[in-house]
């Protein structure tokens, strides 16, 4: 009796599944392959003489039917993961398939969803985690481990007790030395010869392998290495002023990740295009959008220089910025966080505001950046200005998933924690201001509340570290409170009812005493009478005395 399989993908991988199935069914019949799941061919359509039964998401529509993934390109490996889950699919449901000509050891260990082609080798005892894609003629020697969702291309040999980590891409005739780390994320380049551990989300290649190659001058002082991480959402007509702003700065070394977020623009072909004209490029697309916060953190998870900035696809650098900046960290040891000034304008080409290079600056101690931020509850930086250093960030950890909005806010008060702040008199970056900017799609109430969220999240995590953490709370709930209330009051003179209660109602939550004011219970009557009412009463009141401004 045989089983229905389904091959989730059409990639080139497919040609090798349906390869090790056709083999596997002139030993002893095991599988009829009902057809594929592909999200960019129509439902209908035919590849390789087999239907196109759908997209991934279908999968659940075919409960008598195994599943194997044929996803995972030098480009899409590290998608394969949310791939699988997209398909809502449990791990029984997954087939491992081994091609006869394979040699596996019974003494070997194969997860779901394996797939092992012609030719290959794996030694006793070793451990293939699921989803693996082991292609044809390469090695795994005894001892090692290779973790799930990881593509090991054509050739490669990989040493006994090596490991390799999650979602890696281990390229074609790479061989990897006895009792190396791969960490997740990795990418090892064809023909590497991996001597050493490599470091998690890190590309390397050559003999010995090494990261890629960046720009240093063959002589003269080392210059400090800059990561900046493009992250990039439906820009692809920005994308190059952006990459450019950053690849022309001067006394600095420069490398580039763009990181498409599964735009539906021409995002992958500019991107592409950027990476293949200047070796400091690289390029990754997502399959499925992962969401900015996890975009973001995957940057940072790739950044290996001395210093790292976010910098959105929309927005540009202005020149000399990144030298200014590490300028200042060479100088200050103590200093994490280095910012300046933003020029906002819709165009950067079209601005007619005054640059400013000032070498000025001013350092701020943590502690006074972060009560400043508490109790006034605002950000106090721009973000297309901010430059950090690497391994502090990599302590610090990634954005919050949680704060969609106010990230950065919580991330620049999580360095005031650990270190000095710097803020630059100069112009650091160009914000440009379109409509599709995400913070003006986020009105200003929801921001007031994703900011005290981030204010709370921050001094809980170190309320150890932070003196005097419950009055920065106290003067933050104060300081919110009256924005809030603010806000309702002027959303009552804007004839904005529901806006005027959902303030008000914001603004109790934070701070309960607002009831006791003469301006709450001014509010209240404004809002019992409405705006027609008001009106008439305010005229008149202001013919008799004139009216107290709403204060707390």
């Amino acid at each position: 009796m045989t089983q229905r399989l389904i091959i989730l993908g059409t990639g080139g991988a497919a040609y090798d599944i349906l390869q090790i199935v056709e083999a596997s069914n002139a030993v002893s019949p095991a599988w009829e392959l009902a057809g594929f799941l592909d999200d960019a061919r129509p439902r209908g359509s035919r590849f390789l003489g087999y239907e196109i039964l759908g997209g991934l998401e279908d999968a659940a529509n075919f409960p008598d039917c195994k599943f194997i993934l044929a996803i995972g390109s030098d480009r899409s490996f590290r998608d394969r993961q949310n791939l699988v889950a997209r398909t809502s699919l449990s791990r029984e449901d997954f087939a491992t398939l081994v091609h006869p000509r394979a040699s596996a050891s019974r003494l070997a260990t194969l997860g779901r969803g394996v797939y092992v082609g012609p030719g290959v080798s794996i030694s006793a005892t070793a451990i293939i985690e699921d989803h693996v894609a082991l292609s044809p003629l390469c090695v795994v020697g005894h001892d090692a481990h290779v973790g799930a969702w990881t593509v090991i291309a054509p050739g490669a040999c990989l040493s006994p007790y090596v490991t390799v980590g999650k979602s890696c891409y281990i390229g074609a005739r790479t061989a990897i030395r006895q009792r190396a780390t791969i960490g997740d994320e990795a990418m090892i380049g064809m023909g590497a010869v991996v001597i050493d551990d490599v470091a998690a989300s890190q590309t390397v290649h050559g003999n010995p392998a090494r990261p890629l190659m960046r720009n240093i001058a063959a002589s003269g002082p080392k210059l400090p290495t800059v990561d900046v991480i493009v992250p990039c959402y439906k820009y692809a007509h920005f994308l190059k002023d952006c990459v450019q702003s950053a690849l022309t700065q001067h006394d600095v070394d420069v490398r580039v990740l763009i990181l498409d977020d599964c735009s539906p623009d021409n995002t992958a072909e500019i991107g592409e295009q950027l990476q293949r004209t200047d070796r400091r490029v690289e390029f990754r697309r997502h399959i499925v959008n992962h969401g900015h916060i996890a975009t973001f953190n995957e940057g940072i998870a790739w950044a290996d220089s001395d210093y790292l900035l976010l910098l959105s696809a929309d927005d540009r650098l202005i020149p000399g910025a990144l030298a200014r900046a590490t300028k200042i960290f060479t100088q200050h040891p103590n200093v994490g966080l280095v910012h300046g000034q933003a020029i906002v304008c819709e165009d950067p080409d079209k601005n007619a505001q005054t640059i400013s290079h000032s070498p000025e600056y001013k350092i701020v101690e943590g502690y006074q950046f972060l009560k400043t931020a508490c109790t006034g509850g605002l950000n106090l930086v721009q973000t297309p200005t901010v430059i950090v250093r690497t391994h502090l960030q990599k302590e610090l950890g990634g954005y919050r998933r949680e704060l969609h909005h106010t990230g950065d806010m919580e991330m620049w008060m999580r360095f005031s924690v650990h270190s000095d702040i710097a803020e630059l008199s100069a112009h650091q970056a160009y914000y440009r201001l379109h409509g599709q900017n995400m913070s003006t799609k986020y009105v200003r109430l929801g921001d007031l509340t994703e900011r005290r969220t981030a204010i709370d999240a921050l001094l809980r995590s170190y309320a150890a570290k932070i003196q005097d953490a419950d009055q920065l709370r106290s003067e933050m709930v104060v300081a919110l409170g009256r924005e809030a209330f603010y806000l309702a009051n002027e959303a009552f003179e804007n004839n904005d009812s529901a806006e005027c209660r959902r303030g008000l109602k914001i603004a109790l939550e934070i701070n309960p005493a607002i009831a006791r004011t003469s301006a709450y219970r001014r509010l209240e009557l404004k809002m019992r009478c409405g705006p027609k009412l008001w009106s008439i009463l305010r005229s008149f009141t202001r013919l008799v005395k004139k009216p107290n401004p709403v204060s707390l």
